[in-house]
């Protein structure tokens, strides 16, 4: 029987089969040693610690794995007396864990220009994995002071580990944590706004689909761009120190606990000498075999070869030390590189930034699935690769694991299919689905889902949205005079206008011929929001130049504020609507402001 092998493909004895009986039992020594070691290594201190967590908002269920941590004493089991401040507003976290005044904070991706601000903040957890459908940006976010990390970093551990804790058990139980919160914190509120806000929290973790309190560091690159095209970063920012990993921070005292392990299992190796001369033979029978074998190795590699150098993807593999050892010819139509320089390109020479990163993460990931035992890991993604003329492409890459004859990983084997013509009939297709052709302005259906997301913040949020809805006045008679070519002209010029007097948080959408609709995604109230319209009317009221003609219109436009005149999309466009219907009816070319007393129109 063939002898087993270590992970570098050397041969080890195999010493369960034929060692002695004393050595199962001194193994079962050394296990049961090592894991009291462990447990002593592990054990929490008994003395009660007193730290303060600094929420970004009032007592809510979006802060509800803090409360269940405390109350069911999560933190109390780490040592741990915690004291949860609520705040007036989102900027106090941070203040208040610089300054010293609290050990932790709850922030959000924001953070990260604190860190740029030289502020010594350190991300612990993502508790919120976003802040809307298909947004790059962390929701809340667990933090704390690099002092707080030198001065006593077994507290911020315990401190992160029970937290992370009292948010699964929410998330696992969320009536049994409506309770809590509504008992702990609940003051006057019902119980049904408990419920509603568990939804909300629930659909921004995604506990479905990401271990709670996950970062990567690759998505933090890509706040960190887009804080960077903001101008709140500078360009040479860095991540260096921002991001807490408790799994690269050696702990002194396990390190000596592992070191007299490996000691003993140093003096039992010693025991093994005495089974050279048996190994020794099994060697010699082993590359006997495997040079009988070595000639049909060699055929199926060269079929292997001549198949790769006909495909019309990339075939390509990597050996464990990270160094391609083919690239099959397509790669030149490709990327425009010989086969020779791309098997000497690393990954970030051969992949744009944050795919270089993704591919990295994913190929350790499946050798590490790999040498786990796992049969088949595999890696697939969409990513960015430079082109020797310095342009890009975008390829998907599929990534499995490598093994040899004898079952050995030996390293990764890759297929790269060329996806750019698929991109850009994708991002087609969707800016039509969600545009309007003539204007260019988001369409109902993009307008319907970033009113849902305001308001859905708007309410965990407590402040308001405004929403017009304008109708153009006197722009019949220029279709009908003029045609609709001079018609359409018009329309493109009256988008720019609306656009020009709004925020670029804000929202201008055509939803009809003449119809438009804006979201003020937050306002102070109704005098902001008819500030606003007021300034839209008066800018449609100035003439147009359209084609050699002076054009002149004006608008109507009806205001409707969350949550004062409507609590859903339904209801605030049905009163914006009637309010817009009202202004047109008592002589156009005004503003009007929602009132219960409006007649809807038929």
């Amino acid at each position: 029987m063939d002898a087993p092998a270590d992970d570098r493909g050397r041969l080890a004895p195999p010493i369960a089969r034929t060692a002695p009986l004393s050595t199962p039992r001194l193994l079962l020594l050394l296990s049961r040693a090592l894991a009291v070691a462990c447990l002593l290594a592990g054990a929490p201190s008994l003395a009660a610690e007193s730290v303060t967590l600094q929420l970004n908002g009032k007592h809510s269920f979006r802060f509800a794995g803090y409360y269940v941590a405390k109350v069911l004493g999560y933190y109390a089991d780490e040592g741990l007396d915690v004291n949860i401040v609520e705040a007036e507003t989102e900027d106090l976290p941070v203040d208040a864990v610089v300054s010293g005044k609290a050990a932790f904070g709850v922030g959000s991706s924001r953070l990260l220009v604190s860190h740029g601000q030289a502020k010594p903040v350190v991300a612990l957890a993502a508790i919120f994995q976003q802040t809307e459908p298909g947004s790059v940006f962390y929701g809340d976010v667990l933090f704390t002071a690099e002092r707080e990390i030198r001065r006593r970093e077994k507290a911020v551990v315990a401190f992160r580990e029970a937290s992370l804790r009292g948010w699964r058990w929410a998330m696992e139980n969320r009536e049994k944590a409506v309770d809590i919160v509504l008992r702990t914190y609940g003051g006057d509120r019902k119980r049904e706004d408990f419920q509603q806000e568990a939804g909300v929290v629930a659909a921004q973790i995604r506990p479905d689909l990401v271990e709670v309190g996950h970062m990567n560091p690759t998505r933090w690159r890509k706040i960190a761009e887009a804080y960077i095209d903001q101008k709140l970063l500078p360009p040479t920012v860095s991540l260096e120190g921002f991001l807490y990993r408790p799994d690269a921070r050696a702990d002194l005292e396990r390190v000596y606990v592992l070191l007299a392990v490996a000691l003993a299992a140093l003096a039992l190796a010693g025991g093994m000498v005495i089974y050279v001369q048996r190994i020794n033979a099994r060697l010699r029978q082993a590359l006997a075999e495997s040079e009988k074998a070595h000639a049909a190795r060699v055929a199926s590699e060269e079929r292997m070869r001549l198949l790769g150098d006909h495909a019309s993807d990339v075939i390509w593999t990597r050996d464990l030390d990270g160094r391609f050892t083919y690239v099959s010819p397509s790669v030149v139509k490709l990327r425009g590189f010989g086969v020779e320089d791309a098997m000497a390109q690393s990954l970030d020479e051969a992949f744009a930034p944050p795919s270089a990163a993704a591919m990295k993460e994913g190929i350790a990931d499946i050798l590490a699935k790999a040498a786990a035992g796992e049969a088949e890991p595999e890696f697939r993604s969409e990513l960015e690769q430079f082109c020797a003329d310095g342009a890009t492409v975008w390829v998907e890459t599929t990534v499995t694991a490598m093994r040899g004859r004898d079952g050995r990983l030996a390293g990764v084997v890759g297929v790269t299919r060329d996806i750019s013509e698929r991109k850009r009939t994708e991002a087609h297709i969707r800016e039509l689905s969600l545009h309007d052709a003539l204007t260019g302005l988001p369409n109902r259906t993009l307008f319907s889902d970033r009113l849902g997301r305001a308001l859905s913040a708007a309410y965990r949020e407590a402040r308001r949205v405004g929403v017009m809805f304008i109708d153009l006045d006197k722009f019949k008679p220029v279709n009908d005079n003029f045609g609709h070519a001079v018609g359409d002209l018009l329309l493109k010029e009256v988008a720019v206008r609306m656009r020009a007097n709004v925020r670029d948080s804000d929202t201008v959408a055509r939803i009809g011929g003449d119809e438009f609709v804006v979201l003020l995604r937050t306002v102070e109230g109704a005098r902001e929001a008819r500030s606003v319209a007021e300034k839209i009317r008066l800018a449609i009221d100035e003439p147009f130049e359209v084609a050699g003609r002076r054009l002149e219109i004006s608008c109507s436009i009806g205001i409707a504020v969350y949550p004062d005149h409507g609590k859903d999309e339904l209801e605030l466009s049905k009163n914006a609507d009637a309010a817009m219907y009202w202004a047109k009816a008592h002589g156009r070319d005004s503003v009007q402001l929602y009132d219960a007393g409006l007649q809807h129109p038929a």
